[in-house]
This record gives structure tokens, sequence and C-alpha cells, in this order.
């Protein structure tokens, strides 16, 4: 067990005044007892004078150094009650416990009321032993003999008296006794307190530095105990960071981040500039964005996520009927009336293409083909996907239309299709608008006067279908229809709005609107009017 004792100077002050208090002490004592100069070789102590006894050659006394230890050095003997010497009891000097190495034995017994102190010694050798185990040695005569050859020997500090062991061989007995161990080998004897350091010696290369306020061996005291790529001392934990303050961090990572003590990108936007002029404090890296202040234009909002500047973060965004769905940042068309919800007025979305707003599709309108349902009982114009004032289901056979559920039987499935649908016509090979016919039916026979079968694409739908109609060179729905409320006229011009239609005497009943015709079935199934012949140009009559 590694074990070091730290006693101070004023202990060792203390030992040497108590040594010299002895020898003094004891020095008056033999003269009282009227004993030969040098008695006092016996008193143990810190001592290196040289007392020579009577008549004998002189005997340095050596030993080690003295502690403050029991009794005194020189203790009479048994008194008689009857003696004739001036100094009660024994002519020698039968000591108890010496202060200094042990007891002492110098001397005989006087006899009861026996001869004065020095008549004791006469003759007398000084007896065998000394100071305990390392006191006097085994002692010479008292004429002529030296002082045994031992000297003070090796007692040490003990607790209440003078331990065995000199304190040249032994060493001093610690305040702290045994209870430092491995993990605080060192004793503070002024306070017996047993520590794991008082200087940085004392500590492993593990933890080099000694923390004198609390004696405990650390990671460091000061930057100059760290190196890179921990270069900073943290005085809080005393252990070696990567930095303490951005002085000790430089490009790339030029901030310090207090808090995990680490050099990094940034800690503050300041850290940060041109395409990534903010800085991400929970991942310390520069980035677009951290909120909608970093971003400006079409991008204008700021996806905390994924830290970029962003359209949209939800369809809420999006403001634009043809873009109102916002999808990985950035407005997209619309897929399902749901993102069209938040627009007010349309609410639809477009998925169909029809044939007068194109193929386009993925818009939010008012209403569409496949969805009238904002427009009540009222028809959606396909081409303009808005509600009309047209019942749905209120339009005749040719009669003008803009959606196929106007027409009579366009409302109702036959066999899931509708029977009859918002068809576009010309006159002369000119676009003439849109009317309601009747689908081909399957016994693909159609009903006078709209016989002449064409296929055509409907206004409500995507697709070519065949249809019963007119002879669209040669006449038009409006001259169709005079022809079958038989209308009055007086001019060619009174008949199909001035287009298609004939002003002819129809016997039996006068002038009346007519239609051309390249046969019969192009009239009306009865007369008048079911008849087409004539000199020049045929028509019905």
């Amino acid at each position: 067990m590694r074990f070091q004792s730290y006693v101070g100077l004023a202990t060792l002050a203390s030992v040497v005044a108590f040594s010299v208090t002895a020898c003094i002490s004891t020095k008056q004592s033999c003269e009282e007892l009227g004993l030969e100069p040098g008695c006092e070789s016996a008193t143990g102590g810190a001592s290196s004078s040289t007392s020579t006894a009577q008549g004998g050659a002189a005997a340095t006394t050596t030993g080690g150094a003295s502690s403050v230890g029991g009794a005194s050095g020189i203790t009479g003997g048994t008194a008689s009650s009857s003696s004739a010497s001036g100094v009660g009891g024994a002519s020698g000097i039968t000591g108890g416990a010496s202060g200094i190495g042990g007891a002492s034995s110098i001397g005989g017994t006087a006899s009861t009321g026996g001869a004065t102190s020095s008549a004791s010694l006469a003759g007398g050798t000084i007896g065998t032993g000394g100071l305990a185990t390392g006191g006097i040695a085994t002692g010479g005569t008292g004429n002529g003999g030296g002082i045994g050859t031992g000297g003070i020997a090796t007692g040490g500090i003990g607790t209440g008296g003078l331990a065995t062991g000199g304190a040249g061989t032994g060493g001093f007995v610690s305040a702290c006794g045994s209870l430092c161990t491995d993990s605080k080998p060192i004793c503070i004897e002024s306070a017996a307190t047993c520590v794991e350091c008082v200087e940085n010696g004392n500590c492993p290369a593990s933890r080099p530095a000694c923390n004198t306020a609390t004696h405990a061996c650390v990671g460091c005291m000061a930057d100059g105990y760290c190196s890179a790529p921990t270069p900073a001392c943290n005085m809080a934990t005393y252990t070696c960071v990567g930095c303490m303050s951005n002085a000790y961090c430089s490009s790339p990572t030029p901030a310090c981040n207090t808090a995990t003590n680490l050099c990094v990108q940034c800690t503050k936007d300041t850290n940060c500039s041109g395409a990534t002029p903010a800085c991400n404090t929970a991942t310390n890296a520069c980035v677009q964005c951290t909120g909608n202040s970093n971003c400006t234009g079409t991008a204008s909002l700021c996806d905390t996520g994924k830290n970029t500047c962003v359209e949209c973060l939800s369809s809420a965004d999006c403001k634009s009927a043809s873009a109102s769905s916002c999808i990985a940042g950035k407005c997209e068309p619309c897929s399902s009336n749901a993102d069209c919800s938040h627009l007010s007025g349309t609410t639809v979305c477009k998925t169909e293409p029809t044939t007068d707003a194109g193929a386009e599709t993925g818009v939010c309108v008012q209403c569409a083909v496949d969805d009238e349902t904002p427009c009540g009982s009222k028809s959606c114009n396909p081409a303009t996907n808005t509600c009309t004032n047209t019942d749905r289901g209120s339009v005749d056979i040719c009669h003008s239309c803009v959606a196929d559920s106007e027409c009579i039987g366009g409302d109702v499935e036959d066999g899931g299709t509708s029977t009859a649908r918002c068809v576009p016509m010309n006159f002369s090979s000119s676009a003439h608008g849109r009317y309601c016919l009747q689908r081909l039916p399957a016994s693909s026979v159609c009903s006078q006067p709209y016989t002449v079968v064409f296929s055509s694409v409907s206004a409500s739908a995507t697709g070519s279908d065949q249809y019963c109609g007119i002879n669209q060179n040669a006449t038009t729905c409006e001259a169709v229809l005079d022809l079958q409320a038989s209308k009055a006229c007086s001019a060619d011009t009174d008949c199909g709005n001035r287009q298609g239609g004939l002003c002819k005497t129809i016997v039996g009943v006068g002038l009346r609107c007519t239609i051309p015709c390249d046969s019969a079935a192009q009239c009306l199934a009865s007369a008048p009017g079911n008849v087409c012949s004539a000199p020049t140009t045929p028509w019905c009559h």
C-alpha cells in the first residue's frame, strides 16, 4: 500500500522543545540527588551533546529523534518513613516510564532508612536496561565506566508514549492510521484526512492534474493539460473538450456549441450566408430556412421539417383553380374534389375531358359533366364548367342545348347510357350550334323526320356516337321545327330563322314553312308535310 505522511513544522518544533525541557529537568534532578555529572545522558531525547561519567571516558549518546511521550524521565523510588537522607526514598533512581525511550532502571534500591543517594552509587553499576527498547544500552560501571554504547535508541512517536523503533528507521506513525487506501492513499496529517492527491505528482497519466481544492485527480485544471482534438479545459467538469468558445474553432466548423463543447458549422444565423442563410440550431447546420422570413418569391413558405423554401405546406396554401393540390411543397392540379374544397365557388375537380373545354383536367371548377351537384336541378355547361339556368332533362329533340343532361332522355340511362345528347350540328358545312338529338337506338331505326344518321361527339362526352339527325347540308333544326309547327309564312326568310327553311303553299292549308328534302323519310310521318316532291327543288308538303 502506497502511504505518505505530511507532518507540519509545528509538530517538529514541539518535539525539539520537549527534548530540551526533558534534558534540563533531568540535569536538575541529578544535581538535587547528588549524582555525578553526566547522568542526564540517560534521558532520551534529541541530543547531540556528550556527557562524561566521573573518572571515565566520555561517551557520546546517540539516538533517534524524540517525541512527546510518557511519564517523566526520572521517577523516585520507594521512600522510607525513617530516611536519614534529605532526599526521601530510594538512593537509586528506580524509574517509571521514561518520557523518551522507555523505562529507566538506573541505580540500586535504598534500604529502609538508608544512606544518602550518593552512597548508593559507590561502586555500583548503572543497572542493566536504560530507556526501553532503544534507551541507554547495557550500562557501564558507575566509576570509570562509560555511559553505555547505545544512547537514545530508535524510539518513535507513539500514542501516549514512545513506540518501538526510532524515528530514523520506522518513520512517523500517521494520524490517519490505516484508514488511507489505494483510492485515497495520501494523509493530510493536520486534518487526519485521507485524500487522493495534494500535488500533480500524486495523479496518474489518465488524470494528470490535482485539484487542490478537492484533492481529487482530474483531467485538467487549465488548457495546458489538453491537446487536439480536445484542446480546451472545461473547468465545470475538469475535462478536456473540443471547445469552450468560438476561439477554439475554425472553418468549416467555426462556431462552438457550448452545450456539447463541439465545434460546429453554426449556432446562430450570423454564422451562415449565401444559399443557406439560416442556422438550424438543432443540428447546428446552415440551411435554406428555419422560418418563412428566410423565404421569398413563389416559394415563400418554409418547410421546417426539411428546412427548404416551398410553394406550399398544404393544399390550403394553393389558391389557383388549376393548381390546388399541394404535393411535395409544390401546387399541382387537383385529382379529387377534396383538393378543391378550400376554394370558394370552384369545389369540383374536373377529371373528365369534354369537347368544348378540351382535354384539360385537374382543374377546380364550379361543376363538371360528371358532377353537377353544385348546380342543383340545373345543368352544367361543359364548355365553361359553370351552372346554367336550364333544368336537366327539359330540352326536346332538335332544340338548342349546351349540355347532354339538358336533353329529354339526356338524364335518363338506357342500359347505362343516356338516350339523347346535346350534339353539335352544321348547316351548309358551317357550324350551327348544339341541339338535342336521339342516339341511334339498338334497332337502328330512327323516327321521321330525323332519319339521317351521322356520327358526332356530344357536348358532354369524349367519344363519338351515332345520332338520328337531319340533312345538315339543306336544312336546320329551326326549319324542321317550323315544319312540325306548320308555321304560316309569306317568304322563305320567315322560316328556319332565315336558314334552311322554305315558305310554300300547302294544298288545303296555304303558305306554310317547310324544308328541302331528298326523300319522304326526311319529311313528317303524316300529312300535311309527308311528301317530298316538286318540279324543281323537292320539299316536304
